[in-house]
Order: C-alpha cells, then sequence, then structure tokens
C-alpha cells in the first residue's frame, strides 16, 4: 500500500468512525427562576409608564407560549411571551414583545432579571445552553 492508498483509506475509516460515534450530551446548567414583574414602555417616546403582570416562575419553566392582556391602560391591548422569549429569561436576558395595536397604538413589554421576585417560591430547573429545559426521560 503505497502512501495516497493509505490516506484515502484513512479518510474513509474517519468518515465511518465520525459517523458512528456516540452523540456528546451537549452542556446544560441549573437556574434557579423566580417571578417577574413585567414592564411597560410607550413606543412614542413617554418611556417607563408602570408595572404590567407578574410573570410567574410556574410558567416560565412550563415553557409553553403565553397570551395576556396588558394592563397599562383599558385599550384592549394583548401581548404574547413566547418560547423563545422564555428561553432568554431562562439564561438571564432581558426579554420583551410588543402588543397589539389598539386605538392607533401599542406598548412594548419588558421582561427583565433585575424585576425578578426574590421572596417568591424559586424553581430550579435543568437547561440546555440555549436556554431550553432539559425534561428527564
Amino acid at each position: 500500500m503505497n502512501r495516497r492508498n493509505f490516506l484515502e483509506v484513512l479518510g474513509l475509516g474517519g468518515a465511518i468512525l465520525a459517523f458512528f460515534r456516540p452523540k456528546i450530551a451537549l452542556a446544560s446548567s441549573y437556574v434557579t427562576v423566580y417571578d417577574i414583574t413585567m414592564e411597560g414602555w410607550s413606543t412614542l417616546g413617554s418611556g417607563f409608564l408602570g408595572d404590567d403582570k407578574v410573570l410567574t416562575a410556574a410558567q416560565i419553566v412550563a415553557y409553553k407560549q403565553i397570551d395576556l392582556p396588558y394592563t397599562q391602560d383599558d385599550h384592549g391591548h394583548h401581548f404574547t411571551i413566547t418560547t423563545d422569549m422564555l428561553s432568554q429569561i431562562l439564561l438571564a436576558k432581558t426579554a420583551s414583545t410588543l402588543t397589539t395595536y389598539a386605538l392607533d397604538h401599542r406598548h412594548e413589554v419588558r421582561i427583565k432579571q433585575s424585576r425578578r421576585d426574590m421572596s417568591s417560591e424559586g424553581i430550579t430547573i435543568e437547561i440546555d445552553e440555549n436556554g431550553i429545559p432539559i425534561v428527564p426521560v
């Protein structure tokens, strides 16, 4: 076997080994989640409007899309917290979304870890590096 044939066999063997190599588990970590007071913000330049609802730790770890009414005014706005936003929250990042339009305006809802309620009951869960909860099988 010459050097060229050896390298071809080695390359094929490497590809076969890579295919059958055991899959390596991704990094995970444990986080403790608390209730978070959401903030209402103007999109018209008025700034912070006040506290909105409380997003509970149970809602966060349930990891399902949540549709909520906006409570800063009585114009019937609603907003949605997506699973992508829940992942951001679980990674201790700020998440935000816009409300529906009503009376020609909408609002921004911000969810910040700095607004967590440490007196609430914390829930500890395991998440992957993307902030997705790891559910035991």
